[in-house]
């Protein structure tokens, strides 16, 4: 048995040949016809829930919302800025999904996210910056 691959650059019907040949002379050959369709990448949002006073040790919520045209199955990616990275599958009605992660570190952080079909389609990644408070430190007042 053998199994070929290609990648074709535009959706459209494609017609091809295949000719089989064994070691003992004989041959065989067929004529197919097959529609190749556009594989899109998903789409994907990211914003902060709640308030952007976010603080050491606090939980820190995120919403997510990924979905593909076609209705793959698609897994979403979450890099939280500071070496840590969740990945969840999206819901397959498009509805959001929440994302929580606590920060150990005061900060700055850039939180990205992308998002991969079931066929290998990439979205675009996005990005947004919180920035993580100490909870202990008081205002001049």
């Amino acid at each position: 048995s053998v199994t070929l691959f290609h990648t074709y650059s535009t959706p459209g019907t494609y017609e091809f040949e295949v000719f089989i040949v064994d070691g003992h002379g004989g041959s065989a050959e067929s004529q197919i016809a097959e529609d190749v369709i556009a594989n899109n990448p998903p789409e994907i949002q990211l914003s902060t829930l709640l308030s952007d006073v976010y603080l050491v040790g606090s939980e820190t919520a995120f919403d997510a919302y990924c979905y593909d045209n076609e209705s793959d199955i698609v897994i979403l990616t979450v890099n939280f800025g500071d070496g840590n990275t969740d990945t969840i599958p999206c819901p397959a009605d498009r509805a959001s999904t929440g994302i929580s992660h606590i920060y150990y570190s005061t900060g700055q952080y850039q939180v990205t996210a992308y998002a991969v079909d079931e066929h290998g389609a990439v979205s675009n990644e996005v990005a947004l910056w919180i920035l993580i408070h100490d909870p202990f430190i008081k205002g001049k007042g």
